[in-house]
């Protein structure tokens, strides 16, 4: 059972971050129990000697694991807010923000697959597809994603910088909502001056 990311003390309880680790942990835990027959080629297991892919957070071409068997990258995607959300009020009078508020964020998590097999890749990105797929459901109870926009996954292709690599990215895109908190007191503008030169000074009030 997967219980809700509890986050850190320095930082909130889900952000983009808690996401595609928790993605990550989610990945690990089907491949480890994605098929019953003993010889499926791609179970995950947590000793590097007899699983049958590796994942990992970043790509690396001097990493060990480059080449040996098929690679899975997890990693997170460009995080943005969006010019209008519902109670966001960042752009509000002072006065009126001394609530808690909230902002909606939008960001994903994108897996890469890579392998010298482009079968291989092919056959795990359509695994991994149907995981991110059933992720829509999962990961608004667990997070604070208010709604997954989309999946989507690219097709098999030579990685850049390697003819002897295939690769696919699949992605999904989410909204979440960030809870914030204005406790700086705002100070009243009293006054305006205006100084054109010494012998001109417009005092406004």
């Amino acid at each position: 059972m997967v219980s809700p990311p509890i986050g850190h003390k320095h930082a909130p309880r889900t952000t983009p971050l808690h996401v595609y680790q928790l993605v990550m942990q989610l990945l690990k835990i089907t491949f480890k129990h994605i098929s019953e027959d003993e010889t499926f080629p791609f179970t995950y297991t947590d000793d590097p000697r007899t699983t049958g892919i590796s994942l990992d957070t970043t790509f690396s071409k001097e990493s060990p694991n480059y080449g040996v068997r098929p690679l899975v990258i997890v990693s997170r995607g460009n995080i943005a807010t969006q010019p209008v959300s519902m109670g966001d009020v960042a752009e509000a009078s002072l006065s009126r923000t001394l609530k808690s508020k909230t902002t909606l964020v939008q960001s994903n998590v994108t897996i890469k697959t890579l392998s010298k097999k482009s079968g291989e890749v092919d056959l795990l990105s359509n695994i991994i597809y149907g995981f991110l797929v059933s992720c829509r459901t999962v990961l608004p109870a667990l997070t604070s994603i208010h709604q997954i926009r989309g999946v989507d996954m690219s097709p098999v292709a030579p990685l850049e910088g390697d003819d002897h690599m295939f690769y696919t990215q699949a992605s999904i895109d989410y909204v979440m909502q960030y809870h914030w908190t204005w406790d700086i007191v705002p100070v009243l503008l009293h006054e305006i001056g205006f100084h054109i030169n010494d012998e001109l000074v417009l005092d406004l009030k």
